[in-house]
């Protein structure tokens, strides 16, 4: 979960490198799924703060990278 005092988190995802070329990381926010990055790929998106979010690698193992700021 990702908390602060402001309105907004912005979060960054990239899917640095997987098993395979097919493998993707998929993205939950609050539990819902919201999208899949692929092997490559980045997503940078704004957050509601407190919103829980979670990933899962589907196919192989991935490497990724991330980060998250609050302004």
């Amino acid at each position: 979960m990702i908390a602060s005092n402001s309105a907004f988190t912005y979060v960054y995802i990239k899917v640095v490198s997987g098993a395979n070329a097919t493998d993707f990381l998929q993205v939950k926010i609050a539990g819902n799924v919201v999208f899949k990055v692929r092997v490559g790929e980045f997503a940078f998106f704004p957050l509601y703060n407190s919103l829980a979010i979670t990933a899962e690698s589907y196919g192989g193992a991935t490497t990724v990278e991330y980060g998250f700021w609050s302004i």
